[in-house]
């Protein structure tokens, strides 16, 4: 549980929203015994008052609390923030969290950049404001799913977005990806999805503007790039290729990234039940959040002797260094550390691990004590 502090903060804002002009959409106001919470406030009043508008969950009663916002999926043509926000919206508030959910103005209507630049105007608005919510503008993740991902990741790692709005960087602790297809936008498979209707209305079709899009195109060292936690689905080889090539680039710029399958997950049950109790990508979530937050290395609370995602991701870094593993190969270690709770040192991970090697990467493991 991350620290909050008790405070009638949130009681003011409730107060305030009541009595904003009756010109303007009219914030939802409501409350539970443990979560505070505020729907459709506008954080772009030039914009549509629908879509550029956000929901928040506070813990009651709580101030300085850190701030999670999330960006919702939907192949940046569909997508709501009530709904996609369900579950998470529970849960994160009864970890000591304001969680944020966002709306964007969404294709055809718009094209990029107008989506992310909309995200970063959410994030500016959230910095400015949510101190009245209970939460810590110095405290802000971003977190998105799927094209949502692809958001996050963006506004994370080009500046140029939250400089128009007179941030920086630096003014987000930590960015966590849910299963993202397109941080590099030039890869063959985004290539070929570009022919769609659905890629061209969003992106149009030009390379250099794919370019400019990627997330992974924007990585760069001494740019101030929050620590990452990406997450994918374990089956899906597009999202997992996409994702260790932008965990790797993030490394290489000496960013802290840690790159994660999820085992048992499909495209839509990682964001459908993040949040929920026994939920094995739900604790890495959380353990990353608190790392950021408290500066200590924390694991998983709901599995009990799991090490924590950073040092799993650590540990598995170095040895794909070293032993130049297929994609096939990693994706397997992964598996088998998880597996074996990150204990390398484990005779039957080893002997398990051995079998997938080559001869030749049996014998630069062993030349290198690995």
């Amino acid at each position: 549980m991350v620290p909050c502090r008790s405070s009638l903060t949130f009681t003011t804002a409730l107060l305030f929203a009541t009595v904003v002009a009756f010109t303007v959409p009219q914030p939802v106001s409501a409350r539970t015994s443990d979560t505070a919470v505020v729907r459709d406030i506008p954080y772009d009043k030039s914009g549509d008052p629908k879509l550029n508008s956000l929901d928040i969950y506070s813990p009651s009663g709580k101030s300085k609390c850190p701030v999670v916002i999330f960006i919702h999926g939907g192949g940046w043509q569909i997508g709501d923030k009530r709904g996609s926000a369900k579950g998470k919206s529970e849960a994160f508030p009864q970890k000591g969290y304001v969680f944020v959910s966002v709306n964007y103005r969404l294709a055809p209507v718009v094209k990029h950049p107008v989506l992310v630049q909309d995200c970063a105007k959410s994030i500016a608005w959230v910095r400015e404001n949510i101190a009245k919510y209970g939460g810590d503008p110095e405290n802000i993740f971003v977190m998105g799913h799927s094209a949502g991902a692809h958001l996050a990741a963006l506004v994370s790692t080009d500046e140029q977005y939250l400089k128009k709005e007179g941030l920086s960087l630096a003014a987000l602790r930590g960015t966590i990806l849910l299963d993202g297809g397109s941080y590099d936008m030039t890869a063959s498979g985004v290539k070929k999805a570009s022919k769609d209707e659905t890629f061209a209305d969003v992106f149009g079709s030009d390379p250099a503007v794919w370019k400019s899009a990627s997330p992974l195109y924007n990585v760069a060292p001494g740019k101030s790039i929050p620590p990452f936690l990406i997450l994918y689905v374990a089956s899906r080889f597009d999202t997992r290729k996409q994702s260790e090539e932008l965990g790797a680039a993030l490394v290489k710029a000496n960013v802290k990234a840690d790159v994660q399958p999820a085992l048992n997950k499909t495209h839509e049950t990682l964001n459908k039940e993040l949040g929920n109790s026994g939920d094995v990508p739900t604790g890495q979530v959380y353990a990353f959040l608190e790392t950021v937050v408290t500066g200590k290395t924390v694991s998983p609370s709901v599995v009990p002797g799991t090490p924590s995602s950073q040092a799993i991701g650590s540990n598995l870094r170095h040895s794909l260094a070293a032993l130049d593993l297929t994609p096939a190969q990693r994706t397997q270690a992964k598996m088998l550390l998880q597996k074996y709770k990150g204990d390398r040192k484990n005779p039957e991970f080893r002997k398990e691990f051995s079998r997938m090697l080559t001869p030749e990467q049996l014998r630069k493991m062993k030349d290198l004590r690995l």
